[in-house]
């Protein structure tokens, strides 16, 4: 079995994913790809903009990760987001 990955992840709700549409597909494929940015996941049903996290990163490594997310998501759909709605997934 292998160990779950941990996400600091973003959802996306129908608001958001409405506004992600008009983001010009190679900007999106660009931060969405994985690898150093972003990837979608779904969890539960629920689909994310996540980043993958380090096994056992520190609190101020989180908070980097945290900013670096949301730099992202106002890159592809500014204003569009609450800063409140990120959180960590086991998955």
């Amino acid at each position: 079995m292998d160990s779950p990955s941990l996400f600091i992840a973003f959802p996306v709700d129908a608001h958001f994913h409405n506004r992600l549409k008009s983001v010009a597909l190679p900007l999106f494929t660009l931060f969405t790809s994985g690898g150093e940015y972003l990837q979608t996941i779904t969890h539960q049903g629920q689909l994310y903009l996540a980043k993958e996290l380090p096994p056992f990163p520190s609190l101020d490594r989180l908070d980097c990760f945290e900013s670096h997310l949301k730099s992202i998501l106002k890159k592809l759909v500014p204003g569009s987001y609450s800063s409140d709605q990120c959180l960590l997934l086991s998955v």
